[in-house]
């Protein structure tokens, strides 16, 4: 009965067949499968073991970078030489510079050139032909109505506001002649400044009597400024 071989194949692709090696009485293995094909621009060599198969890394020189462009590899001088950016200029003026995003592999523009970010500015325009910004129409015009007040703008809310009622507080404003007007008297009477009433029958007109001193002369249109009763026929 002959004996089994002392070096049997372990089933493994990638370490190469096993041997035997007699002076040593030791087992071992021969050369990998995957050795050096000597060719720079396919990468290293490397092997499958799941489907005992040799392959390659590929390209060395390529750094997964989108933005910079694909790297070349010359395999005569086993360099690599950086790649053209993908995000040229499309030669137009009005979207702005063309820009790189990396994280989606996609190119991009800036955007309107022309735009200054400001509301209370107005919308700036770009011509294409000239390659120049025309400034924009102020957004914040004369709505036509006079008793809001005059229109300014808000840069910080990006909007447009009134200034308000245009009439001191005595006055009321009026929208079909553009102006203010004074205030009609709430009251029914007539002006009136004196503390007094006006329609009062003691008015200075009548004789004044102080009733201090002796009978005044009873028969006289002269005022009274004693005690007793200025009426009295009696002058004694």
């Amino acid at each position: 009965m002959m004996s089994e071989a002392p070096c049997p194949d372990d089933r493994l692709f990638c370490n190469g067949a096993e041997n035997c090696d007699e002076d040593t009485d030791t087992c071992g293995h021969g050369y990998a499968p995957c050795g050096d094909d000597f060719v720079y621009c396919n990468g290293e060599e490397i092997c499958d073991e799941d489907s005992d198969t040799c392959g390659h890394t590929g390209n060395p020189c390529d750094d997964g970078m989108f933005c910079n462009g694909d790297e070349l590899c010359e395999e005569d001088a086993k360099s690599c030489q950086p790649g053209e950016a993908p995000c040229t200029d499309d030669g137009v003026y009005c979207n702005g510079e063309e820009i790189c995003d990396e994280d989606s592999d996609t190119c991009g523009h800036t955007g309107n050139p022309c735009d200054d970010g400001m509301f209370c500015n107005g919308d700036e325009l770009c011509e294409e032909d000239a390659k120049s910004c025309q400034p924009g129409e102020a957004p914040c015009t004369d709505d036509g109505v006079y008793c809001n007040g005059e229109e300014s703008c808000d840069e910080n809310q990006d909007r447009c506001v009134p200034s308000g009622d245009p009439c001191s507080d005595n006055e009321i404003c009026d929208e079909d002649s553009d102006q203010c007007l004074e205030q009609p008297d709430d009251d029914d009477d007539d002006a009136d400044d004196d503390i007094q009433d006006d329609d009062s029958d003691d008015d200075a007109e009548s004789p004044a009597d102080d009733d201090t001193l002796a009978d005044d002369d009873d028969n006289g249109g002269g005022g009274d400024d004693d005690d007793d009763d200025d009426d009295s026929g009696c002058g004694c």
